[in-house]
């Protein structure tokens, strides 16, 4: 399977109470063109276009400027409204479910189109070994946990209408300072829709090989550990794909 579209969310307005580490401007503008400087490169070999998605209010006419002539084709900046207080007093996690609703309402692409959604500040370096070889009955690829109440939102693979249908308008059910974050939000949307309307999951053939540093807690991803973590529990992600979604232990 192919994907059309690689949107990064950069979320920046979250509550005042919430944890964010990386808040330096100009920190964060060389970590995002680090990010889409690779995401570019890979879209030149692969043939999809790039979406930064930002809303921290910040004038980013200068952003494309920044990277080479020859890639700015393939990136779109969206300048993602500012969310209202009670948005981001729900979090992080509820401003990012805007961002996602305002850009796949800016991409205009078929609705059997993919789509992934990667965290702004993180490149995977394996995206086209991670997806499935074979897409004609899914509509959406992620990592969850065995009893599926949680999904990995740094990387999530989805048609162009699963977006618009089982993924959209979730930031009213985040509730960031009562735990029930993104993830497990998109988890419970997920069963509700394989139950209610046939959805059709697929996992990643391999763990997706995250490269960069989390804006919120400050981790860095890509290093050697990570890659010794990945060796290790490669078996175990082939087990994983092997098991029913709904198996228990």
């Amino acid at each position: 399977m192919k994907v059309s579209w690689v949107v990064l969310t950069a979320t920046v307005n979250v509550h005042r109470d919430a944890v964010v580490v990386m808040v330096d401007p100009a920190l964060r503008l060389s970590q995002y063109l680090g990010s889409v400087a690779r995401w570019l490169a890979m879209a030149n070999d692969h043939g999809f276009r790039v979406m930064l998605v930002e809303n921290s209010g910040a004038d980013l006419r200068d952003f494309r400027l920044a990277l080479p002539v020859e890639s700015r084709a393939r990136l779109a900046v969206l300048e993602a409204d500012t969310p209202p207080e009670d948005v981001t007093r729900r979090g992080k996690g509820a401003s990012e479910s805007l961002m996602i609703d305002q850009a796949m309402h800016a991409i205009d692409t078929q609705p059997t189109e993919w789509i992934a959604k990667v965290t702004g500040r993180l490149f995977v370096k394996n995206l086209s070994r991670a997806l499935p070889r074979h897409d004609e009955k899914l509509s959406l690829v992620m990592r969850g946990t065995l009893g599926g109440g949680y999904v990995d939102s740094r990387l999530l693979v989805a048609r162009r209408a699963t977006w618009g249908t089982t993924l959209k308008g979730m930031a009213a059910e985040v509730d960031d300072p009562a735990h029930l974050f993104l993830e497990h939000v998109i988890a419970r949307r997920v069963i509700d829709a394989e139950r209610s309307a046939g959805l059709r999951v697929g996992r990643f053939r391999r763990a997706p090989q995250f490269v960069g540093v989390s804006g919120t807690s400050g981790q860095h991803f890509g290093g050697a550990m990570a890659s010794l973590r990945g060796m290790f529990f490669s078996p175990l992600e082939r087990a994983l794909r092997l098991t029913p979604r709904d198996k228990q232990f």
